[in-house]
């Protein structure tokens, strides 16, 4: 993502969309990514944890894929996800432990990767974590050998 020289959504940005849209220019480069994401089979997504959600730049780059008319759609009964994908696998790493009951609100990345599912159609979910990495006293090594286990059982019907 830092050599797409990505920048993020502005006033500007989005009303020169609008105004692309409008005149229904998909072909223009603003749209490149959003239709590359759109008619992909299958999604993986990785990105490491970072304050409670997953890095900024991986932010602006979805951003930049949510785009009526291509990801998604607008009806008179809500929105309908325009995505080929069936499925999506994010995969993340985290220093502490977000999976339990009393931490699990904090944790907004998989959260949003899953509501984004939602809304752009693509019907399997599938998040991938190695949690615990910071914590003093964990075994590094055997909770990333859980993790590429899971992963290599995940990849079977992926």
């Amino acid at each position: 993502l830092k050599e797409m020289n990505l920048t993020p959504l502005s006033n500007d940005l989005l009303n020169e969309r609008e105004e692309l849209l409008s005149k229904q220019e998909l072909d223009n480069p603003v749209f490149h990514l959003a239709k590359q994401f759109a008619e992909a089979d299958r999604i993986i997504i990785a990105a490491p944890f970072w304050d409670l959600n997953f890095p900024a730049l991986l932010k602006i780059y979805l951003e930049n894929i949510f785009i009526p008319g291509i990801t998604f759609d607008y009806t008179e009964t809500g929105i309908i996800g325009l995505c080929k994908a069936e499925k999506l696998l994010f995969i993340t790493t985290r220093g502490g432990f977000y999976s339990f009951e009393e931490t699990r609100e904090l944790e907004l990345g998989s959260k949003f990767m899953q509501a984004m599912c939602v809304m752009f159609g693509i019907n399997e979910y599938h998040c991938l974590d190695a949690e615990g990495l910071d914590i003093v006293g964990e075994n590094v090594e055997e909770i990333m050998s859980q993790a590429f286990h899971r992963a290599e059982s995940l990849a079977l019907n992926f």
